[in-house]
């Protein structure tokens, strides 16, 4: 593009310095080839910040973006933590109820035991 500008001014530089001796219409064609070779140089500088403004507006979005999941991946992060407590207190009841369990058959044993024991003990009496 910066060559196409380059070439513009030069071909407005040449033709106006061409026509100093020439009809007016030469003169008026050289004046409209400046005036293009200005409103070019005008066009690139749009160009330029056009492309700029879509840059930051790039750079915005992509901040926006990674904002975004940054936000997503923490309601992700608390939702995982919130099922492992639910797994964890879910686990702790279950071995609450394993060791009640496991103390009643340990009572029930031990009571089955002593009745033993004492039936045992009546018998040696008896004899």
């Amino acid at each position: 593009m910066n060559a196409s500008l380059h070439f513009l001014v030069f071909l407005a530089v040449v033709l106006g310095s061409g026509c100093s001796n020439d009809t007016s219409t030469a003169q008026r064609e050289a004046g409209e080839a400046s005036v293009a070779a200005r409103e070019a140089a005008d066009a690139v500088g749009e160009a330029a910040s056009a492309t700029g403004s879509a840059i930051a507006q790039g750079a915005d979005s992509a901040a926006a973006s990674a904002s975004e999941a940054a936000t997503e991946a923490g309601e992700v992060l608390d939702r995982a933590l919130t099922s492992t407590e639910v797994a964890a207190e879910n686990a702790a009841a279950r071995a609450a109820d394993a060791g009640a369990h496991a103390a009643a058959s340990a009572s029930d044993a031990a009571q089955g035991v002593a009745d033993k024991a004492s039936a045992a003990a009546e018998e040696a009496r008896a004899d």
